[in-house]
């Protein structure tokens, strides 16, 4: 699969890092500064986090951000599936 996926979630980055485990099935993550890898066999996600800055919701605000996933070696299937898996965990991890 080529090209870059999207998805936006309601959570600071470090809650995002703490909660990642839990989201990706099989895949070992790697966090270097602003570098995360998921790896699983020679398939793997690039993926990037991108601050939002805050969403007011009534009188809360809540840290907005962009992940932004690349795949490799990872056919349309695998990729559409890893999403799916995603999506579903994501709102255990704030994302709406």
């Amino acid at each position: 699969m080529s090209g870059v996926l999207i998805r936006e979630v309601q959570i600071s980055r470090d809650e995002f890092i703490r909660q990642l485990p839990d989201a990706i099935g099989d895949f070992s993550c790697s966090v270097d500064g602003e570098d995360i890898v998921l790896r699983d066999g020679d398939r793997r996600i690039d993926l990037k986090l991108v601050s939002q800055g805050d969403e007011s919701v009534g009188p809360m605000e809540l840290p907005m951000q962009q992940v932004h996933f690349v795949f490799q070696n990872m056919t349309d299937v695998e990729a559409r599936m890893f999403m799916e898996q995603w999506d579903q965990d994501k709102l255990r991890m704030g994302g709406g």
